[in-house]
């Protein structure tokens, strides 16, 4: 197994905090520029760390990415991820750091911590499971989901990265044919699962234009008597099951519709306020002395609302694109079965599930 025991000593974790020039002032989402605090919650990160306590490393950096963010705190909080097995997180943080463009004042650490987390990544890489998906007897592209979070668009024969572990797999067609499968993986190991829909047996369905023979003659005869009529059966449609929607489609729709509203309008509004964020540190203020022009003053407000619109945007449309997709989700439910009409001399019965 191939595992890099590299981390930045909590001195250096600190000494980056102390080091740090590029502050911004708070706004949605950003760290208020608290040292002090953020030093303290360094310190704690790294004793947990070496203390084998790595998800409170991981919460300690949090408290620490609170007050600010550095690629040192995020070098961290990689490490940790790695030493609970959790290494698509991983794959994410050491990628942040190769992604963060560095100024060109940046303190040695910061510069240390993004050539670590490249070499690191590259170890990594080769550690993460993959697994294959394949189908086949449908003609249409499954619903594929693992561990409950459905697969954007699914393709048969593409490898995805999992954690290590035991993870369960579901595809389905159509509202009622499904399957549901286990896989566990290890780290470094390549899997393979195919769903097999020719040996699926959907539920039987059955609806007002079909006509199915019955599994008895349509004419039965009476006990025997000098004067024994016969019952005809005037419907030739058995009593089955069939299944139908909890939820119309047009609500799932809707829901989902008003989440990618969302999304897209948290996204649109995020990017304008950094847009003039940006226009504002070249033009009216020295972010990193807390400095702006009284002028500026419009601006800043203005900038201010449209970074909370976005943070309203992403959370209202994430909520709704959740709701949606556990509406998409939700199971059938079984109808009552069609009732038949026996006609006889003696009377008329009704046979079918009330």
């Amino acid at each position: 197994m191939i595992r890099s025991n590299k981390r930045v000593p909590h001195l250096t974790t600190v000494l980056l905090i102390s080091l740090m020039g590029f502050m911004t002032p708070a706004m949605a989402d950003e760290p208020d520029g608290n040292r002090e605090a953020a030093k303290e919650w360094a310190y704690k990160a790294s004793e947990r760390f070496d203390k084998g306590d790595y998800q409170g490393a991981i919460e300690g950096i949090r408290e620490a990415e609170k007050h600010v963010r550095a690629p040192t705190l995020s070098l961290l909080s990689a490490q940790a991820h790695d030493k609970l097995g959790k290494l698509i997180e991983a794959q994410q943080l050491y990628q942040s750091i190769i992604d963060f463009t560095l100024p060109a004042d940046a303190p040695d650490p910061w510069k240390k911590a993004k050539k670590t987390a490249t070499s690191e990544m590259a170890l990594l890489n080769k550690r993460i499971p993959t697994l294959a998906l394949s189908w086949k007897g449908h003609s249409e592209v499954p619903i594929i989901a693992v561990d409950g979070k459905r697969l954007v668009v699914p393709v048969a024969g593409n490898r995805i990265q999992l954690n290590p572990g035991l993870h369960v797999v579901v595809a389905r067609v159509g509202a009622d044919l499904s399957i549901r499968k286990e896989v566990r993986v290890s780290e470094g190991s390549a899997e393979q699962i195919e769903f097999d829909f020719t040996s699926a047996e959907p539920p039987l369905t059955a609806t007002a234009s079909q006509t199915v023979a019955p599994s008895t003659p349509t004419t039965h005869s009476l006990p025997p008597g000098p004067t024994a009529p016969t019952a005809t059966l005037t419907s030739t449609t058995p009593s089955v099951l069939r299944t139908e929607k909890l939820v119309p489609n047009w609500l799932v729709y809707s829901t989902l519709g008003v989440g990618a509203a969302g999304l897209v309008l948290g996204g649109v509004m995020g990017g304008i306020a950094f847009a003039e964020k940006g226009a504002l540190a070249q033009e009216d203020c020295k972010f990193d002395l807390f400095v702006c022009r009284s002028s500026a003053k419009d601006r800043i407000a203005s900038t201010q609302i449209m970074a909370n619109t976005s943070t309203v945007g992403f959370i209202a449309g994430g909520v709704f694109a959740a709701a949606g997709l556990v509406l998409f989700l939700l199971p059938s439910r079984a109808a009552k079965s069609p009732v038949a009409t026996v006609v006889s001399p003696s009377g008329i019965v009704l046979l079918g599930a009330f």
